[in-house]
């Protein structure tokens, strides 16, 4: 991958201090952690690929802009619990307070979340469209073991496909709304939900331009380093968040018409020429444990407490930048500065000001 050139870095930077960063440490860090999350491979007009930058440095001063004009409505307040705010609570208790706090008309991953929709729409799990052809591949343990999960939802029966029906279910004792990617009923009658979460993945399986032409011209010889990468990727098992494990677990336990397990499947996708493909996925089978049960108990109290007192303590310099720079809601957040080690509820206005920074010399025309 080529590297951001000088000038994009600097500007960056500077756009950084503006939202109130201050270590320079924080700021290499941060520009690191936008370019691994948002570097898109990009084709020219010629189809020639290159790696697009403009998504890096574009969230940032969407930012600024957002901060400046502070054209954000408020949402109004409820006092009903789903499972989308357990997630996002136990991702980071700022991320929930800004999506209960403000409309959210400018999320930092808005292609990510659109093709998520797309490919949810695609219905990818109750239609059998899983990944392109691996049968005549090794296969893995992993890869074994996801092949069965997927058999056995595919043989099951598709009872609620959320992102079609927009239907959720209401539990009333527990005052709790949720709305599940699908819910399913297998041949035992057991019903089962699933929720599916979408992540750009460079897929090391693509040969690179320079690869190609290197194989063009020495058939046989082979670039080990990336076969290496490929074969690393293949067979790595990827990380579960808690978050997600818990949205999954709140809707098999509250859900009024008994829902008794759950699957949690990513799928990573990538681009060609033709757009985006999957090309590979990882699932985790759920069912209800104590641990589960404590950690859902521990989220629930701490939105309940947040609600009552409107406001808790944060420790700024335990923020951690590689979830604020995929947190859909960071646009709207001044927390992820390290400025800050007080958080209300609603969010204060406060939060979102903008600091005095010297504009790079280097940057300014001398024309």
């Amino acid at each position: 991958m080529a590297a951001m050139s000088n000038k994009q870095e600097l500007y960056l930077s500077y756009l950084l201090k503006t939202i109130g960063f201050q270590s320079n440490d924080d700021i290499r860090e941060y520009i690191k952690l936008l370019i691994n999350h948002y570097v898109r491979r990009d084709y020219h007009l010629s189809g020639k690929p290159f790696w697009n930058y403009s998504d890096c440095i574009s969230i940032v001063k969407q930012e600024v802009d957002i901060k400046r004009f502070k054209s954000i409505n408020e949402k109004k307040l409820t006092n009903a619990l789903t499972a989308s705010d357990l997630s996002a609570f136990g991702f980071c208790p700022v991320s929930y307070v800004l999506n209960r706090s403000f409309e959210i008309e400018h999320p930092t991953n808005q292609n990510e979340l659109e093709l998520g929709t797309e490919f949810h729409g695609r219905l990818i799990t109750a239609k059998r469209k899983y990944v392109r052809d691996t049968d005549n591949e090794d296969l893995s343990s992993v890869e074994t073991y996801n092949k069965r999960i997927l058999t056995v939802i595919s043989s099951s029966t598709l009872i609620y496909a959320g992102h079609k029906e927009k239907k959720p279910f209401y539990n009333l004792q527990e005052n709790f709304w949720g709305d599940p990617d699908y819910i399913f009923m297998d041949k035992t009658g057991t019903r089962f939900v699933v929720e599916e979460k979408f992540s750009y993945k460079h897929d090391p399986a693509r040969l690179s331009e320079d690869e190609k032409s290197y194989d063009r011209y020495h058939q046989n010889d082979r670039d080990h380093e990336a076969d290496k990468k490929r074969m690393d990727w293949k067979y790595k098992k990827v990380h579960f968040y808690e978050n997600h494990i818990l949205q999954i677990y709140s809707y098999i336990r509250n859900h009024p018409d008994g829902v008794r397990y759950g699957y949690l499947i990513y799928w990573y996708y990538d681009f060609d020429e033709s757009g985006p493909y999957i090309h590979k996925y990882d699932v985790k089978d759920i069912l209800p444990t104590d641990s589960y049960e404590q950690k859902y108990q521990e989220v629930k109290s701490g939105i309940e407490a947040l609600s009552e007192t409107k406001a808790c303590r944060i420790e700024a310099l335990a923020i951690n930048h590689k979830k604020c720079v995929r947190c859909s809601v960071n646009k709207y957040c001044g927390h992820k500065s390290k400025r800050y080690n007080d958080l209300t509820f609603p969010y204060h206005r406060g939060f979102l000001r903008l600091y005095l920074a010297d504009f790079p010399a280097e940057l300014v025309s001398r024309s």
